[in-house]
């Protein structure tokens, strides 16, 4: 199965790819689309053009989109009920985009409609890998969401970072080191991080099973 990835950076898309394969309980071939985005807001501005390309000009089965949720709402059950979207969630604004998108397309012949999945990572998805590798239990999107609601948050961007690659400014070079080196782990934890972020990675596991 050929799956593309479109997320905030080129580490991130290594990890997914191998968070996927878990899921899927099989080897895929990944794909690397362009452009290649940088930040959340290019993950939704360059999506549609991103879809269009994939559909148009590859034979790529799916397309796997992730952001960071940074301090926005975190996703739960309720959004995915009808008029449940929220413009707040990250989530609910790409699955919005994508959604929009597909009805724009005209249909290619002979091709299978593009299957998608979207996950959002609270905060960032260095709290996903923490929670795969079973370094930090007390990272999860229930405890991120109660500190949106109630402050003080309970950690920073910054403290997971640096919990996962010793430093709070990585270089791209040591983030794909750490995913590289930790792959087997972060395969082996998907049940933990489903369970834990039921939200942004547990909507994202079940439409990748979906397919």
């Amino acid at each position: 199965m050929r799956i593309a990835v479109f997320s905030e950076g080129e580490a991130d898309e290594r990890a997914l790819f191998v968070l996927v394969e878990a899921i899927l309980g099989r080897a895929i071939e990944p794909v690397h689309p362009a452009p290649r985005s940088r930040g959340w807001p290019s993950v939704r501005d360059q999506l549609p053009l991103v879809w269009r390309a994939i559909y148009y000009q590859s034979e790529v089965d799916a397309l796997i989109v992730a952001a960071d949720s940074n301090s926005t709402m975190t996703h739960d059950a309720s959004h995915d009920q009808p008029g449940g979207q929220e413009d707040r969630c990250r989530l609910c604004q790409l699955q919005r985009v994508l959604t929009e998108t597909v009805q724009r397309a005209a249909k290619r012949e002979n091709r299978k409609m593009l299957r998608t999945a979207v996950g959002l990572a609270v905060p960032c998805i260095e709290a996903w890998y923490l929670c795969a590798l079973g370094s930090n239990p007390r990272t999860t999107e229930a405890l991120w969401a109660n500190g949106l609601k109630t402050p003080p948050l309970p950690y920073s961007k910054d403290d997971l970072k640096h919990r996962v690659y010793d430093s709070a400014i990585p270089s791209r070079s040591l983030m794909q080191d750490v995913i590289q080196r930790e792959a087997q782990r972060l395969a082996a934890g998907v049940e933990a991080v489903e369970r834990w972020f039921p939200g942004g990675f547990g909507t994202f596991a079940a439409e990748i099973r979906s397919w």
